[in-house]
């Protein structure tokens, strides 16, 4: 048999009716709408600043410290794994001027769904402080988040129990 011989049979060679045309087509069109709809709920869909005013704050209260706002934001759960954010290691950079805190995190996936569930909880929890006036919350993803993130001893648990959810697995 010639290879260049176009009459041959060769085992590519797929004849495909106008229908399996079309259905193939209608098939890639389906899936460039569900990429473009699921990427317009991704990272993009989400704000990348969110900024708060204490309402309760206190002038009479004591100074802001690190102690304070860290406790806080340990009662912001994952609702899958019932860890705080802190030990997740979500929180890249918390900066304190006077009376307002500056944080910026990150998720554990561009499309985490629980990025609200974040936000608000943080939120929540951070304007109970009343030494607290001003909370800005900045979300980045560079770099993105990696297991190497988690408290060590979270990471070594998880891990050493093969309990870590798929989406961790990611050195």
């Amino acid at each position: 048999m010639d290879i260049f011989d176009r009459n041959a049979s060769m085992p590519f060679d797929i004849n495909i009716s106008n229908k399996s045309k079309l259905i193939i087509i209608y098939g890639f069109l389906l899936l460039v709408v569900a990429a473009v709809f699921f990427q317009t709920r991704g990272p993009s869909a989400l704000k990348n600043e969110y900024s708060w005013t204490n309402k309760l704050n206190s002038a009479s209260s004591g100074p802001l410290t690190e102690n304070i706002v860290n406790s806080a934001l340990a009662n912001v759960l994952d609702p899958e794994l019932q860890l705080n954010i802190l030990e997740l290691g979500l929180i890249y950079k918390m900066s304190i001027i006077d009376r307002m805190v500056n944080i910026v995190m990150t998720l554990t996936t561009p499309t985490c769904p629980f990025s609200q569930t974040f936000i608000e909880g943080i939120k929540d929890e951070l304007l109970k402080i009343p030494e607290l006036e001003t909370i800005n919350l900045k979300l980045t993803f560079d770099p993105p988040w990696t297991i190497n993130r988690l408290a060590p001893e979270i990471r070594d648990q998880l891990l050493g129990l093969g309990q870590a959810p798929d989406h961790i697995h990611n050195e």
